[in-house]
């Protein structure tokens, strides 16, 4: 019996998504540039929802056991990080979160180049580099996964001072 193949990266993707979606209420004034705080944080917030219930939606789908199946999915997480990426980017942050926000794009802007190297080797058919895409997508999945929550900390702090 022929074992399919299973990727639990990209059900880290899942953990990615709700890693990124943990910004808090501000309850601090407003910093006096930039967006209001609580604006930002209400549009952030909205965007990361989005971002996550697209990528529950892709993982929850069509079993991922074949190559095909794999490639078909990471490539459809990476137009969703990359245009969640680009939604995120547009927002106006709050003064004080600027650069926290542009580290947060890019970390999305890294997942989303993740995904798309991974869809590459599972395109390819070759079992070790379908093997080794795994295991890298997972270990980039929660690497992105860590710096988003820190990101996230780190703005919840900035907008509580």
């Amino acid at each position: 019996m022929k074992r399919g193949h299973r990727l639990p990266a990209l059900a880290a993707a899942l953990a990615l998504a709700a890693g990124a979606a943990a910004c808090g209420d501000d309850d601090g004034g407003d910093g006096g540039g930039g967006a209001d705080p609580d604006d930002y944080i209400s549009e952030l917030n909205d965007a990361q929802l989005d971002y996550v219930n697209d990528v529950t939606q892709v993982i929850s789908g069509a079993p991922l056991t074949n190559p095909d199946a794999l490639a078909d999915a990471a490539t459809e997480l990476q137009e969703i990080t990359d245009s969640s990426a680009d939604e995120i980017e547009a927002i106006e942050p709050a003064e004080e979160v600027a650069d926290l926000h542009e580290d947060f794009v890019a970390e999305m802007r890294t997942a989303a180049t993740e995904f798309g190297d991974a869809a590459d080797a599972f395109e390819s058919g070759d079992q070790q580099q379908i093997a080794q895409a795994g295991t890298q997508l997972q270990t980039a999945s929660t690497d992105v996964q860590t710096n988003l929550q820190q990101i996230v900390a780190d703005m919840n702090e900035a907008l509580q001072n």
